[in-house]
């Protein structure tokens, strides 16, 4: 998996690519997480190179989003795939995230 982060005055933006899954995720949580503790920012994930996304890579956005919130802040979800944005429809968390 591989991540691109981009920083702005007001938003982090996170792009990577790959499946979203248990085997990747660790490591994509890690940087993540390390982002929300450092920065005061929104974030902004761009899932256009998603491949797939499977129930720990849902529970890692919810707590990131948890995360941030405490902090005032936001995670926002952009340029989501089809397959992807099914997924986050049938469990309502389109609506969170």
């Amino acid at each position: 998996m591989q991540i691109e982060m981009k920083e702005t005055e007001k938003i982090i933006s996170v792009k990577f690519s790959g499946e979203f899954d248990m085997l990747g995720i660790k490591e994509l949580k890690e940087s993540l997480f390390n982002i929300s503790d450092e920065k005061n920012k929104d974030m902004e994930i761009d899932l256009a190179s998603a491949s797939y996304l499977d129930s720990s890579a849902i529970g890692m956005l919810l707590t990131l989003n948890k995360r941030q919130k405490s902090k005032g802040h936001e995670i926002k979800l952009i340029n989501v795939p089809e397959n992807i944005l099914k997924i986050l429809e049938l469990s309502s968390l389109n609506q969170i995230l």
